[in-house]
């Protein structure tokens, strides 16, 4: 399996910017997602993954997000079983998005 590609909250910030950026998939619970949440972020949580995986366009770019990396990152490596080649971790998570980004967003 190929080395998930990680992209910092600095470089996504960027590139949500551009046009047709990446599609950000949320894979925390929906309370964590109620919390506080990257705009723009799906709410696709990773415990229904084999659900929603299998409608993604293969086609498409995806920026992947969970609280610290973690999740997110497995959620990568799932995906890209699924031959979605696309695919970035957001390194740090929501918590680096708080604390480099947005620092008026929820932490928890």
């Amino acid at each position: 399996m190929p080395q998930i590609k990680q992209i910092t909250v600095t470089e996504y910030a960027k590139l949500q910017t551009q046009p047709n950026p990446p599609e950000l998939l949320d894979v925390r619970d929906r309370w964590e997602f109620s919390i506080a949440h990257i705009p723009n972020a799906q709410l696709k949580t990773l415990g229904q993954i084999k659900e929603w995986a299998r409608q993604l366009d293969k086609n498409k770019s995806y920026v992947v997000v969970c609280h610290h990396g973690g999740r997110s990152y497995m959620a990568c490596e799932y995906l890209a079983s699924l031959g979605i080649t696309q695919v970035m971790n957001l390194a740090g998570g929501t918590h680096a998005w708080a604390v480099d980004i947005d620092p008026t967003m929820a932490r928890y």
